[in-house]
């Protein structure tokens, strides 16, 4: 979380995409806390960004909170309805909370609005194949 009031000299307000790529490399290098840290801070500087909550969520839930995780997707998906990876992610945080029916909701809604074309979240979805998103609901969907 940042001070409040102004900062020490020689630092510096993040933009939106500083916290983003922060969060990012954080969560990438496995450092857990410092990504939570970093993901709190956008949602606090940023409270109305679907991005911003889905980073949040997805950071929780890889740290073993699927709680958190899920009011972060859930959200996200607030801000942005057709948000198909944060429905997906928000199936999974459901299946770590032993949710299966909402689950199976959070998937469908995840497979109704897979869109290709779709290059809102593109920054932050790059190494994300939408067609393993599809195939991994329907498998999950299958088992239910």
């Amino acid at each position: 979380v940042l001070p409040r009031g102004p900062l020490p000299t020689g630092q510096r307000v993040l933009t939106r995409d500083q916290r983003l790529t922060a969060t990012l490399t954080a969560a990438a290098s496995g450092d857990r806390d410092g990504a939570l840290e970093h993901a709190a801070s956008l949602v606090e500087a940023h409270p109305l960004d679907a991005d911003a909550h889905f980073l949040h969520g997805l950071v929780a839930l890889e740290a073993g909170d699927p709680a958190k995780a899920r009011d972060a997707l859930r959200q996200a998906l607030c801000a942005d309805p057709a948000f198909s990876i944060a429905a997906f992610t928000l199936g999974r945080a459901y299946d770590a909370l032993g949710d299966g029916a909402a689950a199976r909701r959070a998937y469908l809604q995840a497979l109704r609005n897979l869109d290709p074309n779709d290059r809102r979240h593109e920054s932050l979805l790059q190494q994300v194949d939408l067609a393993d998103i599809a195939a991994a609901c329907r498998a999950r969907l299958d088992e239910g």
